[in-house]
Parts: structure tokens; C-alpha cells; sequence
């Protein structure tokens, strides 16, 4: 639509703008016009495609792409404005005024058209109030339709479904408006994990990775260790992760976690599970990570940040979802997965969030070592669901015949 309208409707001179969230978003509308005009015959000899914008020199028209994190709208007056994935955008103060600033342009054009092209959003989005205006105003028209995209087939939504938290399945396949928060695991999904009666012992040739969430006052110190064991047949295979120790201690305002204590167990973990990698966030850690580091430990830092966070949380709830994470049957483990949930606290980035009150030091250390060990290992295959599963063992079941039966004594389906 932006090429034909700077193609055939535009005056010269008239600003046309399209707007995305970010400079990446905006990279997408590019990339895609850019199809069109390699595609069609005789496009390219009259659209030039440059970094930031578009423009018909023939007709002295031109359409620029501007992410909202860019400097301020004041002053654009587009005859032509396209915004895209609005109910995506971030809350963020300034986000929200460049978009009320840009679309506010409109009114100083006689004839002026805008459009907004979005999935569904989260209740209460800013995006929200335009969307129910479009419903109900002249000026307006709108096109809302659920459900996935007519050209996904049942298997690719069940795949998305599955893998996705329900929220975000909800708002980008089945254009529904909800909102942002999930629980990370149903009781249902706990109980099928919690089958470890305590720790385990170290197995040669196994790679071990400890994740730490240190708290010295108001948090606690959580510390994490799991391996990984690869489960199915064929080629349908997925990384089960094993949660083999799980240490907490606990301090208060008066009385902080004793950091001499929490060296000692590093330590005696160290050396019992041979060796294994540490990840730490450095903050408050420093010291503490120099000091294991000169007593040999293999310590690694990475900073929180909302990449890790979305990590942590999608593939946290995913593991609990295939049932492809095995954790200690203890109480307090358990009751604090069952209460966090997993929220949207900026569009398109989740974190592990807690209810009034609640905690998410087991958690954060547990998510910390499983980022850790998928980054070093690799995620050995896709995840699958039992159907494909099933599929797979009979295909091989038919190849092998009776050596199938007999491997299947020897390793884990």
C-alpha cells in the first residue's frame, strides 16, 4: 500500500512515514518493501530503497521509516503514516509520545491516512484506547480477525501453542487481548518433575553447571546445580535437565547470609561434582567470584539483564511444560514454582515475577543454571511433543525389529 500510494497518490513534497518500535522492527518494513520492488518488473527502474528510506525520485516523493527509541515526532505533519505492531510497543513514557505525537500529525493534512497493523495487546496497553476507538468511530474503520493466520496449518499452531506461554500464544496467533502474566508451572506439571528424592551423587562423565543467585539481606542465596541427559530415539531427541543439588541460605537486615559460608559450599560443591562451571551475576559478587576463581573454580559472570530474564523464563516454563525437567521433591521448592508466574514487563520480553511477599531465589538459580548448560551444550534438538514422539519410536521399531526392543533396555524414552 505505501508503494502505490507514493506510486500514484501522494503530491511531491508530501511527508509519508512508517513507524516501529525499534530500529529493528523498522528494518522489517524496509527488507519487505524491498521484496516487492526486486519482485515486480519495472519497480526497481523507479523506487530506490535506501537505509532509512524510500523514495520515488520521478514523482519527488519519499517515505521514512522511524523507530520509536529515534528522536521526537514534533514538527512531522504525514499525509501518509503507518505504525506497526502498536500493541507490541513499550509503555515507556517517551514511546508512547512519539506515537501520540506522530499520530496527532495527521490532523494538520487534509486527507491524510493512517494505519495501525498490530496482533492483539495486553488489557490496558495504551494501544488499547485506539483500538476500542477505531470500533466505534466514523472516522475509523477496523478489521479485527481471531484466530491463527489462514495459512498455518494445525500442526504449526499446535507446535506454537505448545512452546509458547499462554498469554503469548493468546495475543500473536489467536489475536485475543489478554494479559501478560502466566504461571511458570500448573501443580500438575510440579508433581510430574518432583522426582528426585534429594541430592544426587556425581556420575562420571557427566557435565555438571551451578547457577547462583546471591542475596545477602533481603534476598536469599539460592545455589542451583543440574546436568543434562538427552532423552528419546532417532531423530527425535530433547535435553532433559536434571536439578542434582539445590542449597539455600537465608539472612535478614540484622543478620546478612555469611559470604565465608556461601564460599565454603561453592567449594564443596566444586569439588564433588568435579570441576563444574559456575554462573554468577557480579553484583555483589565481585570479591567473592575473585577469591573461587583463585582457588581454581571455573566461575563465569553475566550480568542480569531482560534478554537473560526472557531466557530464563521461556525456557524454564517450556522445560515444565514437555516435561523435560526432573527437581527434588522438597516442599519449599515447590511452593515457590507454583506461586511465580511469568510476566510482560516490557512487550515481547517475559520474566519469572513474584506475587506480595513471595520469593524467586530457587528460581532465578535454577534458571540461571539452565541457560548456563543449554549455551555450553547446545539444545541437542527442538523440542517435540509426545505425538511426533510416538511417531518416531514406531518408525524405528519397523527399521530395527528386535534390536530396537533390545536398545530400548539401554537408554531412556
Amino acid at each position: 500500500m505505501s508503494l502505490a500510494v507514493l506510486l500514484e497518490q501522494l503530491r511531491p513534497g508530501a511527508e509519508a512515514y512508517a513507524a516501529a518500535t525499534d530500529a529493528d522492527q523498522a528494518g522489517l518494513l524496509l527488507r519487505a518493501m524491498r521484496g516487492f520492488v526486486n519482485r515486480t518488473p519495472g519497480l526497481s527502474d523507479v523506487v530506490r530503497i535506501e537505509s532509512k528510506r524510500v523514495v520515488v525520485p520521478s514523482r519527488g516523493t519519499e517515505l521514512v521509516v522511524l523507530p520509536a527509541d529515534s528522536a521526537g515526532a514534533n514538527g512531522l505533519k504525514p499525509g501518509w503514516l503507518v505504525v506497526d505492531e502498536l500493541c507490541n510497543w513499550s509503555e515507556d513514557e517517551r514511546h508512547r509520545e512519539f506515537f501520540e505525537t506522530l499520530w496527532a500529525g495527521l490532523a494538520k493534512v487534509s486527507g491524510s491516512r493512517g494505519i495501525v497493523m498490530s496482533t492483539a495487546g495486553a488489557p490496558g496497553h495504551f494501544s488499547e484506547r485506539y483500538f476500542e476507538m477505531a470500533g466505534r468511530e466514523r472516522g475509523w474503520r477496523r478489521s479485527d480477525v481471531k484466530g491463527p493466520s489462514p495459512w498455518m496449518g494445525a500442526a504449526e499452531v499446535e507446535e506454537q501453542r505448545r512452546t509458547l506461554m499462554p498469554g503469548r500464544f493468546a495475543r500473536w496467533f489467536m489475536n485475543e487481548w489478554v494479559g501478560t502474566d502466566d504461571r511458570l508451572a500448573s501443580w500438575g506439571q510440579l508433581r510430574r518433575a518432583a522426582v528426585l528424592s534429594g541430592p544426587q551423587v556425581w556420575v562420571p562423565g557427566r557435565e555438571y553447571f551451578v547457577g547462583v543467585d546471591l542475596g545477602l539481606s533481603h534476598d536469599r542465596t539460592a545455589i542451583a546445580v543440574v546436568h543434562t541427559e538427552l532423552a528419546g530415539v532417532g531423530d527425535v531427541r530433547s535435553r532433559r535437565f536434571v536439578v542434582d543439588r539445590l542449597e539455600v541460605r537465608e539472612g535478614s537486615p540484622g543478620a546478612p547470609v555469611n559470604l565465608e559460608e556461601v564460599e565454603r559450599v561453592l567449594v564443596a560443591i566444586s569439588e564433588h561434582y568435579r570441576r563444574p562451571v559456575f554462573r554468577f551475576d557480579p553484583w555483589q559478587a565481585e570479591l567473592l567470584i575473585e577469591r573461587l576463581r583463585r582457588r581454581g573454580l571455573s566461575v563465569e559472570k553475566r550480568a542480569y539483564s531482560a534478554v537473560l530474564f526472557d531466557q530464563i523464563a521461556t525456557q524454564l516454563a517450556a522445560l515444565f511444560r514437555e516435561d523435560l525437567i526432573s527437581i527434588p521433591a522438597d516442599g519449599a521448592l515447590l511452593d515457590e514454582l507454583a506461586t511465580v508466574k511469568v510476566t510482560e514487563r516490557s512487550p515481547g520480553r517475559l520474566r519469572i515475577d513474584t506475587r506480595p511477599g513471595g520469593r524467586d531465589d530457587r528460581a532465578m538459580a535454577l534458571g540461571y543454571a539452565v541457560t548456563l548448560a543449554s549455551e555450553r551444550l547446545g539444545s541437542a534438538s527442538r523440542f517435540v511433543s509426545p505425538a511426533q514422539r510416538e511417531a518416531e519410536f514406531q518408525r524405528m521399531r519397523a527399521v530395527m525389529g528386535p534390536t530396537f526392543t533390545a536398545a530400548l533396555t539401554r537408554m531412556e524414552f
